[in-house]
């Protein structure tokens, strides 16, 4: 047989379903009160939104949802008012066991009837009713609440979350699209295609937040990736700019180590003579020098016009062009500096031998006196011998040992 609650029991129960109810009417008070959900019902001198797309999809069940829950939490309210009465109505030292069961199936049978509902007819058989009446415990319709309340909750809270976010992204956006056209006008079409997606959020945004919001994302991505485009422009045109820059200085560089160079081809040629003398590497043509600077200041030009994405292949030319001539020009310059260097040693040299010789008591040796004359023969020459020179005077080093 199945034992009936006690008096202490149903007391707890009794206190239990107090604290749950006055919870429970704290939050949805609460969330009734919230800006969004006046908002959303056209309460506190908030004019009426009429809802669309998306938004309308989730908050039409969300608010019907938290109409019920006021229909359900009264219905609970009810039947532990009816039970806390049937306590009260009889002592504790002599409690009535049928009382103590009524109170009980209050607490905890199905007590609570719900509302009927209608069967549409497609769902009806032959003997069902046209309408459907429903019996539950108040701890069912408790949770069936709170399932209720959590979907009311979330769509009341992503939609003020959206109305509160959107103007802040918006702006931003609005911001961000006028800083890309001041910087750059290689987009147009994207920024104008970014700004008429704006556009279409700013509509959306009082009837349609929820899909505004999943568009500003869209929207956010796609400024974004633009700004990514522009950032990437910006660097290749500065990086094509400090190239000309850079150019100016090679240019100078190039300059000087030509007129370097051919000062010292011009002394090569006058002081020496090589064989064969079409080895030696001669400087770059003056034309192709002087051929370098218009070449650098027309690209120069089409840079500061903003034609500067050309820029990037004629710089490069440009610039293996002037290295090459530099080159070169060094090569030229090195060879006739060895080649002049040579002469002055093979001089130093042949007074250091006769001085050897002036030393050992040998100055008067035919032999040597006749090299020595015919070196000086050969230096005295314009241009200098060089391999003759070097016969020479290698023949008067052998013989002075």
């Amino acid at each position: 047989m199945h034992a009936v609650m006690t008096l202490e029991q149903i007391d707890a129960d009794l206190r239990e379903w107090d604290h749950k109810l006055r919870v429970a009417s704290d939050n949805m008070l609460e969330l009734s009160g919230s800006m969004s959900y006046q908002r959303l019902m056209g309460e506190a001198h908030w004019p009426k939104v009429q809802l669309s797309g998306a938004t309308a999809d989730r908050v039409k069940p969300a608010i019907a949802g938290l109409n019920t829950l006021w229909v359900y939490y009264s219905l609970i309210r009810d039947t532990i008012r009816r039970a806390r009465k049937l306590r009260e109505s009889f002592s504790s030292l002599l409690p009535s066991r049928s009382l103590l069961g009524e109170i009980e199936q209050l607490l905890h049978g199905p007590s609570i009837e719900l509302p009927a509902v209608a069967t549409p007819l497609d769902q009806r058989g032959l003997l069902a009713a046209a309408e459907v009446a429903q019996s539950v415990q108040p701890e069912w319709l408790l949770a069936a609440m709170n399932q209720l309340f959590e979907q009311g909750r979330d769509a009341v809270l992503a939609i003020g979350a959206a109305w509160d976010d959107l103007p802040q992204q918006l702006v931003r956006f609005e911001a961000e699209l006028s800083k890309l056209a001041a910087e750059d006008g290689s987009f147009p079409e994207e920024i104008a295609s970014a700004r008429r997606h704006l556009a279409v959020l700013l509509q959306q945004f009082d009837t349609d937040p929820l899909t505004a919001l999943r568009g500003s994302s869209a929207l956010g991505a796609e400024i974004e990736a633009l700004r990514t485009r522009v950032d990437q422009l910006t660097t290749a045109r500065n990086r094509v700019s400090e190239a000309v820059q850079d150019a100016q200085r090679v240019l100078g560089e190039v300059g000087q180590a030509h007129r370097q160079t051919a000062l010292m081809f011009a002394e090569c040629m006058l002081k020496v003579r090589s064989e064969p003398a079409a080895s030696l590497p001669r400087p770059v043509d003056d034309e192709l020098i002087a051929a370098l600077e218009p070449w650098l200041t027309k690209l120069a030009a089409d840079v500061a016009a903003g034609r500067w994405q050309p820029v990037r292949v004629g710089i490069e030319r440009w610039n293996a062009s002037a290295r090459q001539y530099l080159e070169s020009d060094r090569e030229s310059h090195h060879v006739s500096e060895l080649l002049l260097n040579e002469r002055r040693d093979l001089r130093g040299l042949l007074g250091a031998l006769k001085a050897k010789a002036i030393a050992n008591g040998r100055a008067e040796d035919p032999a040597l006196a006749e090299l020595e004359r015919e070196a000086n023969t050969l230096l005295a020459q314009r241009p200098t011998p060089l391999e003759p020179l070097r016969r020479v005077v290698a023949d008067y080093q052998e013989r002075l040992l």
